[in-house]
């Protein structure tokens, strides 16, 4: 278990009381990748189902038997309300991933993962879309905990909980709501209501603030890219020639618009330095990066942002290479500037095999999801 040999010391007057909050661990019965949702809940895990090889449900005792990391995340409701703040010990949802096995089960002309997703379902009613990359490829281990063990971080001005039987040695089973409206106020900002506690196994996203947090995880469901490859969107190399001067972005309502200076003139700019390492072939040099947050280019156009955790865009470069971004890692990640439509690579604009414009992941360790010469930026909304 995660818990053996973590000491929890109780402190009075100006120390941090701390509950632990433990999610009784089930093991699954045989066959319980067959079942459904309510199955599901019954026996305590969350499915993994999809383009997977294995499909099948991880028990909340399999869970706690990954590799452990441990986050502090302030969480926030399906309307962006504060309700409270927590650390979590769980594991990276890339372990739960691996041990699953991703592949396309659908020929789509493409023979990469890196245009594939992931939506995250709670039984609640709440879901969020992830890309794979950043997932599978982000420079931080430990972004995307699914974690069914959690402890609110209580104020250390904290006098009265030993009064109201409630102690840091006291273990509870998670209900989403504990009666402690005596306390409400530091921990909410609201008297006489009740004090939040995530429920079930939770999926928390550090590098978005945790906005698309997903209580009660019932299932990840692993899916490809919602169109297969377009042929005529290709062109083929001439030389190491496939400019491109005006990508393409189509909206989720079929409204094509191209991207030029008339878009982004205006728009603020970004710069990133990176030594930048694929997975195929290594170190490809140091660069430094210069464009157009590409948020902020779907504000403009959009006129206003998308729902971000339910939105993602298939971006498709002029030789058929692409990739799959994710409403989260496009309008959260690093303030909105964490995915880039660069025109701009070391002081100089880009080459003519590069095109007008490249896209480029600041989040991500490996380059492999960065396009050079884009065409086309097809936008969806997962249902």
């Amino acid at each position: 278990m995660f818990l053996e040999g973590i000491t929890i010391k109780r402190f009075i007057f100006g120390s941090v009381f701390i509950v632990m909050v433990l999610f009784l661990p089930a093991s699954f019965p045989a066959g319980a990748s067959s079942q459904g949702p309510s199955d599901v809940a019954a026996a305590n895990g969350v499915r993994v189902s999809g383009c997977v090889k294995n499909e099948s449900v991880v028990s909340y005792d399999e869970l706690s038997k990954l590799p452990p990391r441990q986050g502090r995340f302030k969480v926030a409701g399906g309307s962006d309300e504060y309700l409270g703040s927590f650390e979590c010990i769980g594991a990276d949802i890339s372990e739960v991933l691996n041990r699953a096995s991703i592949v396309k089960k659908t020929d789509d002309g493409y023979n990469r993962e890196i245009d594939m997703y992931a939506v995250v379902s709670g039984r609640g009613g709440r879901k969020a879309v992830y890309s794979y990359g950043e997932l599978l490829l982000a420079k931080a281990g430990g972004g995307f905990l699914l974690s069914a063990m959690t402890r609110p971080i209580y104020p250390h001005k904290h006098f009265d909980l030993l009064l109201m039987d409630f102690s840091p040695e006291k273990w509870m089973k998670a209900s989403g709501r504990t009666d402690l409206s005596s306390c409400a106020a530091c921990h909410n900002a609201v008297m006489k209501s009740a004090v939040y506690i995530p429920k079930g196994a939770c999926l928390f996203a550090v590098s978005d603030g945790d906005r698309r947090f997903v209580e009660d995880v019932y299932e990840i469901s692993i899916r490809q890219a919602p169109v297969p490859l377009d042929p005529s969107v290709v062109k083929k190399r001439k030389g190491g020639m496939m400019f491109v001067e005006s990508p393409k972005i189509i909206l989720p309502d079929g409204k094509t618009v191209e991207v030029n200076v008339g878009v982004t003139g205006g728009l603020e700019r970004s710069e990133i330095s990176e030594n930048t390492v694929g997975l195929g072939k290594g170190f490809h040099g140091a660069h430094r990066y210069s464009g157009t947050p590409l948020s902020a280019i779907l504000k403009k156009i959009m006129g206003g942002e998308a729902d971000p955790a339910n939105f993602l865009a298939v971006v498709t470069a002029a030789d058929g290479y692409r990739c799959l971004v994710s409403g989260g890692e496009a309008f959260y990640g690093d303030g909105g500037r964490g995915v880039l439509l660069v025109d701009s690579e070391d002081g100089r604009p880009l080459g003519d095999d590069e095109g007008k414009y490249k896209l480029y992941f600041h989040g991500d360790f490996f380059v492999d999801r960065c396009i050079r010469s884009v065409a086309k930026i097809e936008c969806f909304y997962v249902k």
